[in-house]
């Protein structure tokens, strides 16, 4: 039987070969070997195995994954290379949905909600740019996860507890558990829930005297669930609706501070984060006798609070106000007292997202040498969120409220220090089509097209800002800003996909991706203020060329993926500020070029399995950044590594089960190296700290015996705090960092 079953609405090829692995990365059914482009595929039993409930987690098995981490679910996903820090450059699904996210909240990540992993058919990662089939976003390459579906087989279910204890931290309980009822032969439905409390493991000394100590801060609470409902309405035609959530709270602070040392934080005041997510998909899939026809809906809601210290900076902001009015002469603004004192303060998001998807898709299934796929796509997001700077008790260094209505509610207006609005609207539409071609019956050549229009509008209000602010004078709302941008651009995917035998692929892929731009909610501030900068910006496009071949060697025991590519990037979106330094906005100006090999082989012979990856990323700036990108404090010349990209990430995964008893008995092992990089371009920069290398070891034991696997996991067993992500400002170099070493027990079942 092939590996993963195929998806709802995706089209069958004819009869893969014993044991291959099917994908649906082309939007039909195909097996992995004969898929003209670079896929990694983990299977949802792989993943349950190794604890990977994530797709940070996925990381330890994965190298063509990289996940610079920002909190909870405040990621950068990364593929070969492609980082940016203005918005995503990978797309992430959830089988046939787009998980969009919160872009334009300013807090840390891409915006992309962290669904967990739970009863899952697998992931495919599609390395390289996917623009032609899964539109804006896919610049570097996309993330599928393919849900289990509903079954009419039989009633099915099972879970999983598990108990961690972290090194110096607090114990983390998870759980997660599904059930599958068929309710007749043409319905069925399944949930699936999840949940995982506590794990803390840093420790902060806070308030503006730093008395205040919280052991475990990251303390969390994430649980969610997804159900799904599965009609065969007539024969051919099937309705599947899916609805997943997921809440994440944390207590506090999710990163420690380099100066302090591993896992200590002195942030002077509390950062709690908290997110909730909401997906649902509605999709119809009709076989025609030619082909099959998808009608796909979605909608998705986000809601985040996210915050961040910022007591150092409204120190320096202070400091720049004693100087100008208690020292330097000028008039001081009613209210003002000198000397100024702002004390603790913290910078919150509060950001609500919602987002509307709806696709048509027709993949044929004619008997002749020609396949095509064609389909229109339509999407409209609004996001609105308000940034606020508060004044913390000094004392416990925990706020009080983190809005300007809250605030107010609780009769604590004069709290508020810096609050401004935005709201952005984003609504595009797109036709796309992929024509494969049998040249011979060992030749097949693919190309692919994607045309977009899209409609850009933002509006930025100051409810609260300039220097009385900082001293607690209320400022009526400040100027409003509007922007809009409308733009449109194509896309392209070329291949060409030689079988010399039924073991071996080579195959030659020419694709382009792209982003969409966005507004500068500044400029009509600025132009109010007598400076000119950019009303938006462009979408920034990558054309990527590669080769790689797929093969099976030692009977079919052991399969290997290499593949070489290089990438061009161009018109990058990065930071720019006019010359006055006043305004912030956002400039295509940066050019790359990012090259790379990558190396994965899989193993099974009897008992034995074995998974190894492998990838080189030369990633480099082509051109120097222009001054206004060098006015923002962002420095970077021709040659110059691309921040936060290792050239080097590997890892591997092994395991042995043998008979036992009246069970099954078996140990497993991985390893994961990522390489050292640097936060910025090169150290001109005034905040460019050192990503140093690292590696993780874990390892599982355990016994199946009926329905039930028993066994003991150990992770970080080296108690490495790696570097998985950092942000570098000047309230602190903040280090994002695995868990200590944590030793559990875990328990599964099913039935």
């Amino acid at each position: 039987m092939p590996a993963a079953a195929q998806d709802a609405g995706q089209q069958p090829e004819a009869g893969p070969a014993e044991g291959e692995i099917v994908v649906t990365a082309t939007r039909r059914s195909e097996s992995v070997k004969n898929t003209p482009l670079s896929i990694a595929v983990e299977s949802g039993e792989n993943l349950a195995r190794s604890n990977v409930s994530s797709l940070q987690d996925l990381t330890r098995v994965q190298p063509a994954l990289a996940v610079n981490n920002q909190g909870a679910d405040g990621n950068q996903y990364i593929i070969r290379g492609v980082l940016s820090d203005v918005g995503s450059t990978t797309g992430i699904y959830q089988n046939e949905a787009p998980l969009v996210g919160n872009g334009i909240v300013q807090r840390n990540g891409d915006g992309k909600p962290g669904l967990r992993l739970h009863d899952i058919e697998r992931v495919e990662v599609l390395k390289g740019p996917q623009g032609t089939l899964f539109g804006s976003g896919s610049l570097s390459g996309t993330i599928r996860v393919i849900t289990n579906k509903p079954s009419t087989d039989a009633i099915a279910g099972g879970g999983t507890v598990t108990a961690g204890f972290i090194r110096g931290g607090k114990a983390l309980y998870t759980t997660d558990g599904y059930l599958n009822v068929p309710v007749t032969d043409k319905v069925a439905f399944r949930v699936v829930g999840w949940g995982e409390f506590g794990g803390g493991y840093i420790d902060q000394q806070t308030g503006f005297a730093r008395t205040t100590q919280i052991g475990n801060a990251n303390d969390s609470v994430v649980w969610g669930g997804r159900s799904a409902v599965s009609v065969d309405v007539t024969d051919g035609f099937n309705l599947l609706g899916e609805v997943s959530y997921q809440q994440v709270q944390v207590d506090g602070t999710q990163s420690f501070v380099a100066s302090q040392g591993a896992y200590r934080s002195n942030a002077q005041t509390q950062e709690p984060y908290e997110s909730k997510y909401l997906l649902a998909t509605l999709t119809g899939t009709l076989d025609t006798g030619i082909g099959t026809v998808s009608l796909i809906g979605s909608y998705g809601r986000q809601s985040v609070l996210a915050t961040a210290d910022t007591t150092p900076s409204a120190a320096q902001v202070a400091g720049r106000a004693n100087g100008r009015y208690c020292s330097g002469g000028a008039t001081p603004p009613n209210g003002f007292t000198c000397p100024l004192s702002i004390g603790a303060s913290l910078f919150s998001n509060d950001g609500d997202f919602h987002n509307y998807t709806a696709e048509a898709r027709f993949a044929s299934d004619f008997s002749g040498p020609l396949q095509l796929v064609a389909g229109a796509y339509y999407e409209y997001d609004v996001t609105g969120y308000q940034s606020t700077i508060i004044k913390v008790p000094a004392s416990s260094g925990l706020a009080e409220c983190y809005t300007i209505s809250e605030c107010t509610g609780i009769g604590n207006r004069n709290a508020v220090l810096f609050a401004r609005t935005a709201e952005q609207t984003v609504s595009q539409f797109a036709f796309y089509g992929q024509a494969d071609y049998e040249i011979t019956d060992k030749l097949k050549a693919s190309a692919g097209l994607r045309y977009y229009t899209a409609k850009l509008t933002q509006t930025d209000q100051q409810l609260q800002a300039g220097v009385t602010s900082l001293v607690n004078v209320i400022d009526p709302p400040g100027a409003i800003s509007r922007g809009s941008s409308r733009e449109n651009s194509p896309s392209y995917a070329f291949s060409l996909l030689y079988t010399p035998s039924s073991d071996v692929s080579i195959y030659a892929r020419a694709a382009s991706g792209f982003r969409i731009g966005g507004v500068n909610n500044s400029a009509l501030l600025a132009r109010d203020a007598g400076v000119t900068i950019a009303d938006s910006y462009g979408p920034d496009d990558l054309w990527s060329y590669e080769i790689g071949s797929k093969f099976y060697l030692l009977d079919r025991r052991l399969f290997v993926d290499v593949a070489a590519y290089q990438m061009d990037w161009s018109g990058q979106q990065v930071s720019a500020t006019d010359p006055s330094g006043r305004f912030t906005y956002v400039v295509n100006a940066a050019q790359s070029r990012i090259r790379g090999i990558e190396l994965s082989a899989r193993y099974s012979y009897g008992g034995f399995s074995l998974g190894t990856g492998l990838t080189y990323t030369d990633a480099v700036l082509t051109r120097d950044l222009p001054a206004a990108v060098r006015a923002a404090g962002t420095f970077g010349s021709a040659g110059d590594r691309l921040p936060r990209i290792p050239r080097w990430i590997g890892s591997a995964q092994a395991r042995y089960e043998t008979g036992l008893a009246s069970g099954t008995g078996y140990i497993q092992g991985d390893v994961s190296v990522r390489g050292s990089s640097s936060y910025s371009f090169n150290d001109s920069n005034v905040f460019n700290p050192r990503l140093p290398s690292y590696g993780l070891i874990g390892a599982a034991a355990g016994y199946i015996v009926g329905p039930w696997d028993l066994g003991v996991f150990a992770e970080n067993i080296t108690n490495k705090p790696a570097y998985f992500g950092v942000n570098a400002t000047v309230d602190a170099v903040k280090v994002y960092t695995v868990r200590p070493r944590t030793i559990g027990l875990r328990a599964r079942a099913s039935f």
